[in-house]
């Protein structure tokens, strides 16, 4: 695989001499633009020679684009190592500017480049899952506005890597509410009942039938326990590279991870997309489109307990399910002060648990 890469620096010295590809040229103070090919691998950009020792600025590097993409850390993926100077250790430096001598080298770590912040897959139904939430560090499930950084992981996988799920378990899915956003992950339901939490912030109906359809191919589950969010969401979908991505959206937004540019699409092209798709949420008044996704769930074969936080919702599964559990209500907030806190979680598992769970 070869990636179209365009590099731009500016020279603030006119003296020295920078060789790029096949060709050199005496420096002088302005802005370069140099467009290459690369395979990923550690590989030369440009060398410098003939620098003075005790530059306070040099080559400064303004951008690297791959594939027209913008690096946002064009320094992360480069390496200039200093050589041929006398005043200086034979050094590699991970920085913008370059005063001495020696080659700038690019190495693409595929696994950044290639990172999007929710799972994506060769499979046009698969897993609907935030990649964000593999990288939290909170003992409190993730949100936006919490304290405390994620680690600088680049992962994309299908659901939680902390679950181990088998054949023959016990599953919950949902969105937020049943992953347990600002909550305690020891006291949410799926926790509180030993279910594997294949709760997923943002999803709707559809994007549950797919985490649905992918456990029951996977893993045969003895038993599900759902508890369905409003019925105005809906999954952006779009296919890249072979790809397909998923995005659970409401009809608010995408959210903060969107606002900028990815390998994959742009932020622009993204916001077009969405904005189609909202019209669609809002035309469509019966909500049909969740309604079919919630007949697809009922007929999976597995046995399916399903619940709602939402009034509307929970009074419509009656007509697509025979086993109905109680309300999911509200009785406390979560750190957040939007979704439900612990209380709710425990009496709500309380009353279940009359209903042969």
């Amino acid at each position: 695989m070869t990636f179209d890469c365009k590099i731009k620096f500016t020279s603030h010295v006119d003296h020295g001499k920078i060789t790029m590809g096949e060709g050199f040229e005496n420096l002088s103070q302005r802005t370069y633009e140099h467009r290459f090919t690369a395979t990923g691998n550690k590989e030369k950009i440009f060398s410098l020679e003939g620098l003075s020792p005790g530059l306070e600025k040099g080559i400064e590097l303004n951008s690297i684009e791959i594939d027209g993409f913008r690096l946002p850390d064009a320094e992360k993926s480069t390496q200039f190592k200093m050589k041929g100077n006398p005043h200086v250790d034979n050094v590699s430096i991970e920085e913008k500017d370059f005063r001495f001598n020696g080659d700038l080298e690019l190495d693409i770590d595929r696994t950044r480049l290639f990172w999007f912040p929710h799972h994506y897959s060769k499979r046009k139904i698969d897993f609907v899952y935030n990649n964000n939430l593999h990288t939290c560090n909170r003992g409190e499930g993730c949100w936006e506005g919490e304290e405390g950084e994620h680690r600088e992981e680049f992962i994309n996988a299908p659901f939680d890597r902390s679950l181990s799920p088998k054949q023959g378990d016990h599953f919950s899915l949902g969105c937020s509410q049943t992953y347990g956003t600002a909550v305690d992950k020891n006291r949410v339901w799926p926790a509180l009942l030993g279910y594997h939490n294949f709760g997923s912030p943002g999803a709707g109906v559809d994007s549950i039938f797919y985490n649905a359809h992918r456990i029951v191919e996977l893993f045969k589950p003895k038993a599900m326990i759902i508890v369905f969010p409003n019925l105005n969401r809906r999954l952006l979908e779009f296919q890249r590279g072979g790809y397909f991505f998923r995005i659970p959206c409401i009809i608010n937004g995408l959210g903060e991870l969107y606002e900028n540019d990815h390998y994959w699409i742009d932020s622009i092209s993204l916001k077009e997309m969405f904005f189609e798709l909202r019209n669609q949420m809002i035309v469509d008044n019966d909500n049909r489109y969740s309604r079919n996704f919630m007949k697809r769930i009922s007929d999976l074969p597995c046995d399916i307990q399903v619940s709602s936080y939402d009034h509307e919702t929970y009074q419509i599964l009656p007509k697509y399910f025979k086993n109905v559990l109680p309300f999911f209500g509200k009785i406390d907030l979560a750190l957040d002060g939007k979704h439900y806190g612990p209380l709710s979680h425990e009496k709500w598992v309380e009353e279940i648990k009359n209903h042969n769970i």
